[in-house]
């Protein structure tokens, strides 16, 4: 039951005769109920508690619970001997429910009675999950043998089967999310696999959880922290987390048609239009020996008509400007595809700005960014060089309580960014589609990868258990399969797009181009009147 590195703690009700065995391996430590003792127990420790009747108990382990030899982050992971002189149902069923309600199932009660000078040792176990105890509502069913020589006993480590104990996922918030449906699918598979009952339990204050807690129930809970006073199971799952923010604003149809290149490509667009335009104009003008400023304006219009739109009025005959006119043909081929190719759809489409789309340009809008509040003991706890990007960030959070439906309506009529996990924000897009943008913006560089837990009691008798089948998922696959599905599911569906007729709005920079042109040659044809 016990190895021979393990401490041995001794503990005597205040009435039973001290009794020790001869022989003792093991490091030990001996106390009376109502002494003192000085030596703290930080490792695996298995209780032999002896009892002159079962009704000492409540009272021995009291004493136990304040000693120093009590650990509180291990107390159900422990192994606990009771010994009592005399044994009878009622008597065993009182100490198998008495510690079977603090959750502790590591248990074994040694019974010795003694006649005609001889002494009849017997040894009894129980297990919470016999269909016939109910859970460990009931003591029905306990395993009884005799222990005439020496008897090698080991609890459990693994469940295979609960017979439909309840496991019971304890939560303080109503609302559904991708992470949560995922967590609850896990725990759902793990109680299928040991034969057990999923439940789901919503606490909204400390009583409420205790009360559960009470209850014959194995208590999960998620966690995405490594608090003390829990023992956590394996990695359940890691999830990015980023930054959300309202996309750019839309781009007006009056300067739509400029976003079709780069501002540098229009410029580089202009002066090629106008050196070649120059180049033409003054090969043919030394070809005829005339320089007319009309016969430049013809050619740049010539140029720039061939250059967007593929149309060429004429064919320059000199040979000179002919290889000009080749070369440049070469140019105005990529020119115009791209120009053509884009039109459609920055006509069609609705164009953006950019917006904000990094750290560096978060910081400098001065943009408050809205966390949870449960998140404050995940995120920016550390202290770093004022002036560092991990600072600035950290100035710039607001925590608060806030719904799915909360924050999407914060990204569109709140001047704010929101801080959520990768998952989260697939809900959010996929809930909001292509009706509203929003730019996500990467936080690895201060914030890392958040992992999520399950958190059980310390010392937890099913987190071995939980551990395993989480472990088999794992190896087999099954769990990066289900983490695919579930970001996929969450994935903005392509829609199918239908024919957009091209209406005043879109043409609005094209009719505005022309109106410019009209105005132009009607005020010179005003001054060639009156001149």
């Amino acid at each position: 039951m016990f190895n021979e590195d393990e401490t041995l703690a001794f503990i005597y009700d205040e009435y039973v005769n001290i009794e020790m065995p001869k022989v003792i391996k093991n490091p030990y430590v001996v106390a009376r109920c109502l002494g003192q003792t000085n030596s703290n127990l930080d490792q695996s420790v298995v209780y032999i508690i002896h009892l002159q009747k079962p009704e000492l108990l409540n009272s021995t382990f009291a004493f136990l619970k304040v000693s120093t030899f009590w650990t509180q982050t291990q107390y159900q992971y422990n192994r606990y001997i009771i010994i009592i002189n005399e044994s009878n149902t009622q008597d065993l069923q009182k100490i198998f429910t008495f510690f079977w309600n603090l959750k502790i199932h590591k248990v074994l009660v040694l019974t010795q009675q003694k006649s005609n000078d001889e002494t009849s040792v017997q040894i009894h176990t129980s297990n919470p999950f016999c269909k016939e105890n109910n859970c460990g509502t009931f003591v029905n069913v306990i395993r009884s043998e005799n222990c005439d020589d020496i008897v090698f006993f080991n609890f459990p480590k693994k469940y295979t089967d609960i017979n439909n104990c309840s496991i019971a996922l304890l939560t303080t918030t109503v609302e559904n999310s991708g992470l949560k449906t995922y967590i609850i699918n896990v725990l759902t598979g793990c109680a299928k696999h040991v034969n057990g009952k999923f439940i789901l339990k919503y606490a909204s204050g400390k009583n409420e959880l205790i009360d559960i807690l009470m209850q014959p129930t194995i208590a999960v809970s998620m966690s995405s922290t490594n608090p003390s006073a829990f023992d956590l199971s394996n990695i359940l799952i890691r999830n990015k987390v980023i930054i959300v923010v309202n996309g750019g604003d839309i781009i007006s149809p009056m300067k739509v048609l400029f976003i079709i290149f780069k501002g540098e490509v229009w410029l580089t667009i202009i002066a090629s239009i106008c050196l070649t335009a120059l180049t033409l104009w003054l090969i043919l003008s030394f070809d005829k020996k005339l320089f007319t400023i009309s016969e430049f304006g013809k050619i740049f219009l010539d140029v720039f008509l061939a250059t967007i739109w593929g149309y060429f009025v004429s064919v320059p005959k000199n040979i000179k400007a002919r290889y000009v006119f080749i070369c440049y043909l070469v140019y105005q081929m990529h020119i115009q595809t791209g120009f053509t190719s884009n039109l459609v759809t920055v006509l069609t489409t609705p164009q953006y700005q950019p917006g904000i789309q990094n750290l560096e340009e978060l910081i400098r809008s001065n943009l408050s960014i809205i966390g949870f509040r449960s998140t404050k003991k995940l995120y920016f706890l550390g202290d770093e060089n004022s002036n560092s990007i991990y600072n600035k960030i950290k100035n710039q959070m607001l925590y608060t309580n806030t719904t799915q439906f909360e924050r999407i309506d914060l990204l569109k009529y709140g001047n704010c960014a929101i801080l959520m996990l990768e998952l989260e924000f697939n809900s959010v897009e996929s809930t909001v589609g292509e009706k509203f943008r929003v730019n996500r913006i990467n936080t690895d560089l201060v914030t890392g990868t958040v992992r999520t837990y399950y958190a059980m009691g310390p010392g937890h008798y099913f987190l071995h258990t939980l551990n395993s089948f989480m472990s088999n998922m794992d190896e087999s696959g099954i769990t990066q399969r289900n983490i695919k599905k579930m970001y996929d599911d969450y994935k903005v569906k392509p829609r199918v797009k239908k024919l957009v007729p091209l209406n005043l709005k879109h043409l609005l920079c094209a009719f505005a181009f022309l109106l410019f042109g009209l105005t132009i040659a009607s005020v010179a044809f005003v001054v060639e009147m009156v001149l």
